[in-house]
């Protein structure tokens, strides 16, 4: 019959206070071991704190429970029979940890949380959160019951600065569309049907950066993007959501940029211009490419703001292939280079400024 002490050294083992040695020898501290343990008692620190239980055994005790039936005081012999392991997932300590607890809110956010998924089917609740983590009451947007089949659906704050402006008619967007930041118009649109139909303007800082032209619910006509003192800085056109017809970059009021497209595709001639130092002059080309379904096919030439050519290219799909010839502003060739697939093909030719052939 085990003693009281046999029971509290069994206690120590299976804690990690005693070690094997300790354990087959007999020695252990006695102040350790109280008549009052018991091998189901849950372990205590110096503060009667119950302690965390190990999820893994000792080394030893998880060697016996893998391989059972192995006698560890005597060696492995090569005529004796591989130990066997047994599955895992039999074993107590391998067993899958508990799932998570659910996150319980506090009553107060669990009141604002309910009463938002209450009270409206919008994308998002507008809420946000301060730097403390909690919930930022100005900022919550209210909305009323689900969109109208016919009338004027609203989002504004609890102080009534405006967030969003619809008009419905027949269950479907039908009329103006309004988009508020702060208070401050961003966004109008049209729609007819369920669907985008005219003029939709972007604002920033209550200035028009952008517009676009809408039918049917797809981009059809022409689109203005603009800079921040309302000037134009692009002009183009779209066809069934792709840009067809040509398209003009600006800076500072002048043409950069000219590009032909078809179908989303350029297509044509693009030609790109020197700013004018005299308004009243017309602009210089600084450069010509020719592309054909997107690609860059046939010559290349970029001119000298003097209006003189200064280099020609060839490219076919988007590869410069043949003769590449730069030229001085007088007219003379400067230097000759052969290409193939974007690769040079053999050492360039050079010229001086009076067309003499310069030796290595």
């Amino acid at each position: 019959m085990a003693t009281k002490e046999d029971i509290g050294k069994e206690l120590l083992f299976k804690t990690g206070k005693l070690s094997i040695k300790e354990l087959l020898i007999g020695k252990t501290d006695n102040k350790n071991i109280s008549d009052d343990s018991h091998p189901n008692d849950t372990p205590k620190d110096s503060e009667g704190k119950e302690k965390k239980k190990r999820r893994f055994p000792p080394a030893k005790e998880l060697f016996l429970q893998l391989f059972p039936g192995i006698d560890v005081r005597r060696p492995l012999g090569p005529n004796n029979p591989k130990p066997q392991m047994v599955n895992t997932s039999t074993l107590e300590c391998f067993q899958p940890k508990l799932k998570k607890p659910e996150i319980k809110f506090p009553a107060e956010a669990r009141e604002i949380i309910d009463e938002i998924k209450a009270r409206r089917k919008a994308r998002s609740c507008g809420a946000s959160f301060n730097k403390t983590g909690s919930m930022d009451m100005k900022n919550l947007v209210c909305t009323p019951a689900p969109p109208p089949k016919d009338g004027v659906f609203q989002i504004r704050t609890p102080e009534g600065v405006p967030v969003l402006y619809v008009e419905y008619e027949d269950g479907k967007m039908h009329g103006v569309q309004k988009k508020f930041l702060g208070g401050v118009l961003s966004e109008i649109a049209y729609y007819k049907k369920g669907k985008l139909h005219g003029e939709m303007r972007s604002y920033k800082d209550e200035v028009c950066v952008r517009k676009f032209t809408y039918k049917d619910g797809a981009l059809n006509g022409p689109m203005v993007q603009y800079g921040k003192g309302g000037e134009p800085i692009m002009k183009t056109n779209f066809l069934n959501n792709q840009q067809h017809g040509i398209c003009v970059v600006y800076t500072q009021g002048y043409m950069i940029c000219r590009t032909s497209f078809v179908k989303g595709k350029k297509q044509g001639m693009m030609r790109a211009f020197y700013p004018p130092h005299d308004p009243n002059e017309p602009q210089k080309v600084s450069k010509e490419i020719f592309y054909l379904d997107d690609l860059m096919e046939g010559p290349s030439y970029t001119y000298y703001p003097s209006g003189k050519k200064y280099m020609e290219e060839n490219f076919f799909k988007n590869l410069k292939t043949g003769p590449c010839i730069e030229y001085f502003d007088t007219g003379n060739v400067r230097k000759l280079s052969i290409y193939d697939n974007n690769k040079l093909v053999k050492r360039p030719e050079e010229y001086d400024y009076y067309g003499k052939k310069i030796t290595a």
